[in-house]
């Protein structure tokens, strides 16, 4: 791909979120889904930079060939969360618009092990591309599309204690936030 065509998809890309972030008339944006929405931008970037055939100082390529198949293992655990977070929304959580805006908790799936499986596996993609990219300026851009997950997960959390109450607070304590290692041990150990 052409540098060219590259920054008009980001500048698309990055103007689409901006104009997505904006409130609408009386539907006020969540905060986590601001977060969420530039993290999103972001990977996009990351993908659509590494697609790019310049080569300059900050996006030159490491070329360590074994570390492009961690992309293999990240990618396929990423899509994933991603899949089983959505499959959850939809069928368990009885979304009132959308599939992210559940009217009751979902303690079943992927949710009785992670609370944010969703946000874990968007950042597991964007780890996986930048072992395949290798470049300074995708470390950069994926890590602050990590850390916009992260923080979507954490403002999330409050939004859903203020949304559900005392069983989320309860949930939170049994449920880690994205480690998956921690959620299968605690789930083993208890049934919640």
């Amino acid at each position: 791909m052409k540098p060219f065509i590259a920054y008009i998809i980001i500048c698309v890309v990055g103007i689409t979120i901006l104009v997505r972030c904006l409130p609408r008339g009386t539907k006020k944006r969540k905060k986590f889904e601001i977060f969420a929405e530039i993290g999103i931008g972001l990977f996009i970037s990351v993908i659509v930079l590494g697609l790019t055939s310049f080569d300059n100082f900050m996006l030159k390529r490491a070329g360590i060939t074994y570390l492009q198949y961690i992309l293999i293992i990240f990618f396929i655990a990423g899509v994933f969360f991603i899949i089983s977070s959505f499959v959850a929304l939809k069928h368990i959580g009885k979304p009132t618009s959308g599939f992210e805006d559940t009217t009751i908790m979902i303690h079943r799936g992927i949710f009785k092990i992670l609370r944010h499986p969703l946000y874990l596996g968007l950042s597991l993609i964007t780890v996986g591309f930048l072992f395949a990219y290798q470049a300074v300026a995708l470390v950069i851009i994926g890590a602050i599309a990590v850390i916009l997950f992260y923080v979507a997960s954490r403002v999330e959390d409050s939004y859903n204690i203020k949304k559900f109450g005392r069983e989320y607070i309860e949930y939170m304590r049994n449920v880690p936030l994205w480690n998956f290692f921690l959620g299968m041990s605690r789930n083993r150990k208890m049934r919640y």
